[in-house]
């Protein structure tokens, strides 16, 4: 399935977009996107497309998965059965959105670490996973300074988390090294 390059309205004075999906059905295009993804499934079940593989997924899942990797969920028809809308949070934002060298510090070496394994797209489970989401959640509800504090505090947390469950291969891409350099230049 050839993925589509999507170009998020992520502009210099953001370092995150935060969006939340309440509808019927979810269903997106098979894209990808520079940017990293954190997604909270908050109801609703389906499928999940993430690189080469497909899984199912649940309320509850999060993931974080790294630049360019292609992905979508296609939700199941529990809206038709029972009246349930399919709800998520995602949140996107630059690998670089704290600056060249960031990662190489010691403060942050952990969360630099977090980043490269994002590539191959992560699940996260267990007491860190329900912590990493009550971040999210209460992101919602910052503004200013706080909303930078709990973004920080998230990725620290999915960065110590070790109950993680890895979904694609590194750096998978439905485009050749030559078709890449091609679409960077363009972009």
């Amino acid at each position: 399935m050839k993925a589509i390059q999507e170009q998020l309205l992520l502009d210099d004075e953001q370092l995150f977009i935060l969006k939340e999906h309440n509808i019927p059905r979810l269903s997106t295009p098979h894209h990808y996107h520079r940017e990293l993804e954190i997604k909270l499934m908050i109801t609703g079940n389906g499928k999940s497309f993430i690189g080469e593989n497909i899984y199912d997924y649940n309320a509850g899942d999060l993931v974080l998965l790294g630049p360019n990797l292609p992905h979508h969920w296609v939700s199941s028809n529990h809206f038709e059965k029972n009246g349930t809308l399919a709800n998520c949070i995602y949140l996107q934002f630059r690998e670089d959105f704290m600056g060249e060298g960031f990662y190489s510090k010691t403060e942050a070496f952990k969360i630099g670490q977090l980043m490269e394994k994002s590539r191959h797209g992560i699940e996260f489970y267990g007491d860190a996973r329900k912590r990493a989401a009550d971040l999210l959640l209460k992101l919602q509800t910052q503004s200013g300074f706080q909303r930078l504090i709990c973004f920080m505090e998230l990725l620290h947390e999915l960065a110590e988390c070790r109950e993680i469950k890895f979904l694609a291969r590194a750096n998978y891409s439905t485009f050749s090294e030559r078709e890449k350099a091609t679409i960077d230049r363009v972009y």
